[in-house]
């Protein structure tokens, strides 16, 4: 056992503290640092590490206990209170995450960074006239910019002659434009040119756009197969509806899950407005403790069948564990992770006391509005080709297949179109299927104050509207190769 620090050691300490986290040793670099914060409290650095050390490894809880100790320390310190905006950001705290960014912007009012974040935290608390003006700030900072051009047209509906269309166009015409921030001008552009139906033009700077971003992080058919495949061959030979473990009374999650823009957002709000539940965004926990114990180091799966029961309550524990690490909330919290329908037996055989909500909607609207979106850099890589987009739903469409097979009855399908079109009678299914009584607050979910990080941050402050169904016939002939790729694959709605 290593003999106690002593304070004329300290420096030395700190040194290789910071080593040992640079070669990834964090579990000793995170014991040195603990030892001096014990010697040194009021030494604001080693709290500084021991945060952006949890905040790497998703411990978001413990990153913003000990970010908050090192920024009282050093209130004035910028890479401090950076890392805890950003530690409060991923942890749901937007409120406290505003107030920082404000600080950082008052000692450095050229942060473009800083300025950034605030006007997307604002938007995700609804307040979109404050965060056009910062935009605004950040446009004069970075006037090429082509990510801040996107969010400031998707913040505001924008209308004919609006001069922010003008703007964007002037810029688009600038040959020294890096690809990029072209490509997010594009898709600023289409969101343009659709408010003020000039649907032509929506799908000529989508197509650029999507042609960009699908060279940056190209779709691999053959991995998604590969990756189907080896799931369903993991579950193979397990009785899904019997239950593998007793219910945990204390944690009773709410997934609603489908592809992106399939109505999930929607749904979690609903949900997530009852006073028993609390919507936590699209949460990956539970992916990760799946793939921490189901997942072999090759990207494969184990069988499922080869893990004890002792595996799969540690599992459980362990999704439970990171799921807390990153929100606050009760028993019932509403996951709204895009991946979650690939293991739906799986959380009820280890959750029996969980619900799983499936969101549908017509493909053509559905493919539509993924093309009409960017995801973060890395993330639904065929979002950005038709022929792509139509792989991945056949690869949703055979899962669910798998899991209607496999477990009947342990999931509730719910399909867009219903819910817009008669919200009272199918919000009061979608919460009955979440396990809860029904509340008339959750049909006014567009007026509660909670976060929401999503690509729909307008949409969801607004009462339930219509006007995306069917939004695919505004295109004509321009969307002709995605519904003959659909045809071709059979997934077409029937009659259609």
């Amino acid at each position: 056992m290593a003999a106690p620090l002593t304070p004329a050691q300290i420096p030395a300490a700190y040194r290789q503290g910071v080593e040992l986290a640079k070669a990834g040793k964090l579990r000793e670099a995170v014991g040195l640092f603990t030892q001096i914060t014990r010697l040194r409290p009021n030494m604001a650095e080693p709290h500084w590490q021991i945060g952006r050390i949890a905040a790497k490894i998703g411990d978001f809880r413990t990153a913003v206990d000990s970010l908050d100790r090192a920024q009282k320390l050093k209130p004035k310190e910028l890479v401090v209170l950076r890392d805890f905006a950003v530690a409060l950001s991923s942890f749901g705290d937007t409120a406290r995450e505003i107030e920082v960014l404000r600080r950082i912007l008052a000692l450095k009012a050229n942060d473009f960074e800083a300025r950034s974040a605030l006007a997307i935290a604002l938007q995700y608390i609804g307040d979109f006239e404050e965060a056009e003006s910062q935009l605004r700030r950040c446009i004069a900072l970075q006037p090429k910019n082509g990510v801040t051009w996107r969010l400031l047209a998707s913040g505001r509906k924008l209308k004919a002659g609006d001069p922010v269309i003008g703007e964007m166009e002037k810029l688009y015409s600038d040959t020294s434009l890096h690809p990029r921030h072209r490509a997010n001008l594009d898709f600023a552009l289409a969101k343009a040119h659709e408010d003020v139906k000039d649907y032509a033009l929506v799908m000529k700077h989508l197509k650029r756009g999507n042609d960009e971003l699908a060279k940056i992080a190209p779709y691999n058919p053959a991995e998604r197969d590969a990756e189907v495949a080896g799931l369903k061959a993991a579950f193979e030979g397990i009785d899904f509806n019997t239950p593998a473990l007793e219910p945990d009374p204390g944690y009773a999650p709410v997934f609603v899950t489908g592809i992106p823009r399939s109505g999930t957002t929607l749904a979690e709000q609903i949900v997530g407005a009852h006073s028993k539940a609390t919507a936590i965004g699209e949460a990956r926990e539970f992916n990760l403790a799946v793939r921490q114990y189901l997942g072999r180091p090759d990207g494969g799966f184990r069988p499922l069948a080869d893990l004890s029961t002792d595996d799969l309550a540690a599992m459980r524990k362990r999704a439970e564990e990171l799921t807390r690490r990153r929100f606050s909330f009760g028993g019932v919290c509403v996951d709204k992770s895009v991946q979650s329908w690939h293991y739906i037996g799986l959380i009820r055989l280890i959750m029996p006391n969980a619900r799983v909500i499936v969101m549908q909607r017509d493909p053509r609207d559905n493919l539509l509005s993924i093309y009409k979106n960017v995801f973060s850099e890395g993330t639904h890589k065929y979002a950005y080709r038709f022929e792509h987009m139509v792989h991945y739903l056949k690869s949703h469409r055979e899962m669910m297949d798998f899991w209607h097979e496999k477990a009947p009855g342990l999931f509730t399908e719910m399909r867009y179109e219903a819910l817009v079109g008669d919200p009272e009678v199918e919000a009061r299914r979608l919460v009955e299927a979440a396990g809860l009584e029904w509340e008339d607050q959750c049909l006014e979910f567009y007026a509660q104050k909670q976060r929401v990080s999503t690509l729909s941050v307008a949409q969801v402050r607004q009462p339930i509207y219509q006007s995306s169904t069917r939004a695919w016939e505004r295109y004509g002939d321009d969307i002709k190769p995605l519904i003959d790729a659909l045809e071709k694959e059979g997934l077409l709605p029937d009659g259609a």
